[in-house]
């Protein structure tokens, strides 16, 4: 279960539903809060778990889902903060779900990146933006 936490209210919005935070997200449209929604990649394994067994478009049908994310993220009023994880720059894993996740993790991460006003990878505590070095390598690339 995930628990949504308000200002000044000290009992959570609970969602049962992982395929329910699209909707609640939507319903905090005119808000004034900041939403912060940890964990993308957890969201995703959930998706994964949900759909896969049920449809072989499941990787179509998740993408979506991130797309959606994306369009609601910019439409509505607070301002959204996702945390996700990087989960490609390990071994390649042994299980075709896992492969498969590992996949789907990465080319989420490519749809919210383009999409975000900033782009944040953490790494031992320490903040590296990676929309500002990649326009700053861009530029000075030759042609």
């Amino acid at each position: 279960m995930d628990e949504i936490f308000f200002p000044g209210d000290p009992e959570p919005l609970v969602l049962s539903k992982k395929s329910e935070t699209l909707k609640v997200i939507q319903q905090l449209r005119d808000e004034e809060a900041v939403i912060l929604l940890d964990c993308i990649t957890l969201w995703l394994s959930n998706l994964l778990l949900d759909t896969a067994l049920n449809d072989p478009e499941w990787e179509t049908i998740i993408l979506e889902k991130v797309r959606q994310m994306v369009l609601i993220a910019r439409e509505i009023r607070p301002q959204v903060l996702l945390v996700t994880n990087e989960v490609g720059q390990g071994i390649v894993p042994e299980s075709p779900l896992a492969r498969a996740f590992r996949d789907l993790a990465g080319r989420s991460n490519q749809i919210l990146a383009a999409h975000a006003d900033h782009v944040y990878l953490v790494v031992a505590g320490l903040p590296i933006d990676l929309k500002q070095a990649g326009t700053a390598l861009l530029a000075d690339s030759p042609e």
